[in-house]
């Protein structure tokens, strides 16, 4: 049996509270809406793209969740998403080791409890990812004893930096955690897909535990820090490669099925069009807003659209290049205008707040 699964995880009070730097300045309400709209839509796309294959939404969030006087899990639950709650527990950083996406880390939970299911193949997504062509090819091609990881910076350069870190940096902090760490310039993994059958996933979520253990034990509420200032719990994808990078022989590459679009309109997302999963980062206060009025009625052409057609359409909807008319290409501009003149007055507020 295949799963295709996504979590939310909301902040239950001020203790949890963390930072989300494409979401600044939103409470913590907002978040949950948009978070539950995120995960619509990538639950709408995977529906028309994966008939029949099973659908399961793990979230810490137990309570209505209500627009426009209807019920979203109601919503979820109809187009056949199985909902499932799961607190937030087991990897949940301590405040004051960790200040960035801390309820990021609710996945790796996520994956301890799908470890206990270990004849079922999960694939799990972050809910800010859409599928944009039918996947069976892609599913026929599994190798089941195996995970499915990506390298989300494909970078042959180990001294290459990305988000002021290379992959040199990375294994200078791997090594002093632990000596006898095999590699010396590990990839950095993302987050926004793990394939594997439940034996994959009690695994890897055992040698987390250890992970988890022996930093807190060794440097307690002092945890050690990347160059860039990251403390190796800031991101989840720090802990999740440490152990992927140690198993290099039992994982595949999910490159040439998911793309990553970081920025709105940037040059190189014009070729997500070739792939079956796209990761929209900057998309979740817009183009997934904008989706799903669309995915939430269901006579639009959301619904309607060939399939063959529905990366075409969902394009349109998100920051995704494409072939554009003299109008569309003038709306482009006006819109990157407006989105960096929105990051420079954010920069100049954070500023201002410390």
């Amino acid at each position: 049996m295949i799963n295709i699964v996504t979590c939310i995880c909301v902040d239950k009070d001020d203790k949890d509270e963390s930072v989300y730097p494409r979401m600044n300045y939103r409470t913590s309400q907002q978040r949950r809406l948009i978070y539950w709209k995120c995960a619509a839509v990538s639950f709408a796309t995977s529906i028309r793209c994966n008939p029949g294959i099973r659908h399961i939404l793990y979230t810490n969030d137990h309570t209505a969740v209500r627009y426009k006087g209807h019920d979203l899990r109601a919503f979820l639950t109809d187009l056949g998403v199985e909902i499932r709650y799961l607190p937030f527990e087991i990897f949940k950083p301590f405040p004051g080791v960790s200040k960035k996406f801390r309820n990021a880390f609710y996945k790796l939970d996520v994956i301890s409890e799908l470890g206990k299911h270990e004849n079922e193949y999960n694939v799990l997504l972050d809910s800010d990812c859409v599928w944009v062509k039918n996947s069976l090819s892609f599913f026929q091609a599994i190798d089941h004893e195996k995970l499915l990881v990506y390298d989300c910076y494909q970078r042959t350069d180990p001294y290459e930096k990305r988000s002021g870190l290379n992959r040199m940096d990375l294994g200078e902090m791997f090594n002093r955690i632990d000596p006898a760490y095999p590699v010396a310039a590990p990839i950095h993994y993302g987050r926004e897909i793990i394939g594997g059958n439940g034996r994959m996933f009690r695994e890897i979520s055992n040698q987390m535990h250890q992970f988890f253990r022996h930093v807190l034990q060794t440097y307690g509420n002092d945890p050690p820090r990347f160059p860039n200032g990251n403390s190796i719990f800031d991101y989840e994808e720090y802990v999740t490669s440490f152990v992927y990078n140690k198993m290099p022989d039992r994982l595949i590459e999910a490159g040439d099925l998911i793309h990553r679009v970081a920025a709105p309109y940037q040059k190189n997302s014009l070729a997500a069009m070739n792939y079956t999963i796209w990761h929209l980062l900057a998309e979740k206060r817009l183009g997934f807003m904008f989706l799903f009025k669309k995915v939430f009625d269901l006579k639009s052409a959301f619904w309607k659209i060939p399939l063959d057609n529905l990366d075409e359409y969902i394009s349109k909807h998100m920051g995704v290049s494409r072939r554009k008319s003299v109008i569309e290409k003038y709306l482009v501009r006006v819109y990157k205008a407006w989105y960096a003149a929105q990051f420079i007055v954010r920069r100049k507020l954070r500023k201002l707040s410390f």
